[in-house]
């Protein structure tokens, strides 16, 4: 009998037990979930589809394509499923912990996300009406909600609207957050408050932020809302997160307004909105470049503090960075009209 025999055996066995090892390795990768979000692109839609405008309002439906880009996250993946979004150009890998707060379940998380639509949405109306010329109320701040086991949950309710903390007059969210910086948790503030329509004073002791035990927070989430002088929404079919905010206000100026914002032009573009018209940074932003690069958008209007991220996106198209909406309206207004846009009707 050969000697080679036995040799040949050993080599097949460790052949074998690599095959079964590699088996074994692959289905438990199947199986085994890894805490990270995968970030592809998302639906587009335009937006101008999605503005409602009561019957006495007048508009002027556009030429062109006013889209908005959108991120889809799948999340409880498998090892294996990890390994595949991670060589994939379209998506990008991200900590689940990045996206959630801590302990927040998924249907949490899906509730906050269209909480913070319904902002935006209210926050792109409010500007693109301020930039057409309507006269508008000065922005109430508004509390939106109260975090449990704090001092507050017993002192004021959701709707409450804040005139004042120390017989300081507040105009701007930002000026309450910057009058709490200067104290200590356990301090107490007086707030000036308007609930049912009646004026009250209401003492509310500061707690510790959880991230950092040194600094105090109310604890409350508060919005800036004016009363627009029309009727008009935008309906956002479930869709959340703030970054459609400022296509959502080009939208709808562009409707409400004689002539041709886009020129006939499609323009997609991304990025969230605060009622001075600045243009803040998003998530995904390579996902809704790629995107808007497959649904034959011209260009991508981006936040400038996103724009070196975005130039990293696995498609060639043209990023328009802007700091505020202005700087977008003004790079619509030098484009050339389409020939869609100048035909007669």
């Amino acid at each position: 009998m050969s000697s080679s025999s036995p040799k040949r055996s050993s080599r097949l066995r460790i052949w074998l037990l690599v095959v079964a090892f590699l088996v074994c390795a692959t289905v438990a990768a199947a199986f085994i979930t890894v805490p990270v979000v995968a970030w592809l692109p998302g639906p587009i839609y335009d937006v101008i589809d999605q503005v409602e405008v009561g019957p006495d309002v007048e508009v002027y439906p556009p030429t062109g394509d006013h889209l908005v880009l959108t991120v889809a996250g799948t999340n409880r993946l498998s090892l294996l499923e990890a390994i595949g979004y991670g060589i994939s150009p379209r998506a990008d890998l991200i900590s689940l912990s990045s996206v959630r707060r801590p302990g927040e379940t998924a249907e949490e998380y899906r509730t906050r996300n269209l909480q913070s639509m319904d902002v935006s949405v209210h926050t792109s109306i409010v500007v693109a009406l301020d930039r057409l010329g309507y006269e508008l109320d000065d922005a109430e701040i508004v509390v939106s909600g109260i975090l449990e086991d704090v001092p507050a949950d017993s002192d004021l309710d959701p709707g409450d609207v804040i005139l004042g903390v120390e017989d300081t007059t507040l105009q701007r969210a930002d000026d309450l957050v910057e009058y709490i910086a200067g104290r200590q948790p356990g301090d107490t503030l007086k707030l000036e408050i308007m609930r049912d329509d009646e004026t009250i004073d209401a003492k509310v002791e500061l707690t510790s932020r959880e991230d950092d035990p040194s600094a105090a927070m109310l604890g409350i989430t508060v919005q800036e809302m004016v009363d627009p002088p029309l009727d008009i929404d935008i309906e956002t079919d479930k869709v959340g997160g703030t970054s459609a905010g400022l296509m959502n206000a080009i939208a709808i100026m562009d409707l409400l307004s004689p002539g041709n914002m886009v020129n006939g032009h499609t323009v997609a573009g991304t990025g969230t909105l605060d009622l001075d018209g600045n243009v803040g940074t998003i998530g995904g932003i390579r996902q809704k470049v790629v995107a808007a690069k497959e649904v034959g958008a011209e260009f991508v209007i981006v936040p400038r503090g996103n724009l070196e991220e975005a130039e990293t996106a696995s498609v060639d198209i043209k990023l328009v960075p802007v700091d505020t909406i202005d700087d977008a309206l003004d790079y619509l207004a030098a484009l050339p009209p389409t020939q869609a846009a100048t035909s007669p009707d």
